[in-house]
């Protein structure tokens, strides 16, 4: 099936689903459905849960709809569209534990693999200027140095920087290891004739067809798994060194408004625009300089970046 064929079958399985929400699910009363769906002994997708998020109508109509006959005889119809929703989405129901309906601001049905929680107030009334800012430093180091384009950030060893403090205001985590399936590379020498210094953080480097243009404070925020639609900080990721947990615990400490959902769980099912956007909140609010998105087998590794300089990395 081809991207138009894809694209097909999508909207034919949303318009289906947008009827039977408008006939009996109280269509203008909320905003998100996370239906969780497993699979049974006999191998049918069947409905475990439904969650309502964003209600903006009346809740009393809202319990009488869910309470009614007509959900509970349409939940199968309900699980199959998820199902293969999420099929057309090269992914298993099994593996993202159902999927996410949700009305768009202009009254039609967008559908999300996995259960994707509304965003947090804060992140949301933010997300916009943040992504603008972030654009925009990226686009100046990429006018710079290349970065985003042809050029790549290759962090530091984690031998380099096994001697470097990880505390308050030591940059921690510069030349930590991304995690399993990073890019090639990762673990390669910063600079012909670099010679770590003990106790000392050593920058990782900024590529550009195996030359060394420039060298850059890195860390890295957390990874986003494509299989699995999923961001896990790095905070909590068991992959990646020390150094680096430390280093992503202590920017998400230091976020100004520490209510965000986002923020204090360290994984969750999401989209990876969504996962960019919160990695570029982090990083922005500490002042970095800008967010790159490192490619990976599974995914991607997102990594703040911070006092580019051209060159390479002093001996």
């Amino acid at each position: 099936m081809d991207v138009a064929e894809r694209a097909e079958a999508r909207r034919g399985i949303l318009e289906e689903i947008l009827g039977l929400f408008r006939a009996a699910y109280a269509w203008e009363t909320w905003g998100r459905l996370l239906v969780h769906v497993a699979v049974g002994q006999d191998g049918r997708a069947v409905v475990v849960d439904v969650a309502v998020e964003d209600i903006v109508g009346d809740e009393a109509r809202l319990e009488r709809a869910f309470e009614g006959p007509e959900v509970r005889a349409s939940l199968a119809a309900v699980a199959r569209a998820a199902e293969a929703l999420v099929a057309l989405e090269d992914l298993e129901i099994e593996a993202m534990g159902g999927g996410t309906f949700i009305r768009t601001r202009d009254g039609d049905l967008a559908f999300l693999p996995g259960l994707v929680r509304s965003p947090s107030v804060v992140f949301d009334r933010a997300r916009d200027a943040v992504v603008a800012r972030v654009r925009a430093k990226n686009e100046a180091l990429r006018e710079a140095f290349g970065i985003g384009e042809g050029a790549k950030v290759i962090p530091a060893p984690p031998e380099a920087n096994a001697g470097a403090k990880s505390g308050a205001g030591a940059e921690p985590g510069a030349g930590a290891e991304p995690g399993a399936g990073a890019e090639p590379g990762a673990g390669a020498k910063p600079g012909a004739g670099a010679k770590p210094r003990a106790g000392a953080k050593q920058r990782a480097t900024v590529r550009r067809a195996g030359d060394v243009v420039a060298t850059v404070d890195a860390v890295v925020l957390g990874t986003f798994s494509r299989p699995r639609r999923s961001l896990v900080w790095a905070a909590a990721n068991p992959s990646v060194d020390d150094a680096t947990r430390a280093a992503s615990t202590a920017l998400l400490d230091s976020m100004p408004d520490r209510g965000a959902w986002e923020i204090s769980i360290f994984g969750f099912t999401t989209d990876e625009p969504t996962a960019w956007a919160l990695a570029a909140w982090v990083a922005d609010s500490s002042g970095f300089d800008g967010l790159t998105a490192v490619d990976t087998d599974e995914g991607v590794i997102f990594v703040a970046l911070r006092d580019a300089r051209a060159g390479d990395p002093p001996e």
